[in-house]
């Protein structure tokens, strides 16, 4: 059985996330958030990590010298 894809919509806070290349999280893939008027799909995925927080999305990012606002 397939399981569904992700779908954030219209959070009620702007929400973060970062896409792992596995479980074991050692590169990052895609990054990005979602604002409270939009909507983000992607495919099912256990690398998916969702944040509300900016600044511990921001920490993680900066670990791994990805600047999102570059």
């Amino acid at each position: 059985m397939s399981k569904e894809n992700i779908k954030i919509s219209k959070p009620e806070v702007k929400t973060y996330w970062i896409l792992w290349d596995s479980e074991l999280q050692e590169n990052i893939e895609a990054q990005g958030f979602v604002n409270t008027d939009q909507t983000f799909e992607i495919l099912y995925t256990d690398n998916l990590i969702t944040y509300i927080d900016e600044d511990e999305w921001l920490e993680v990012l900066f670990k791994n010298n990805i600047n999102p606002y570059y």
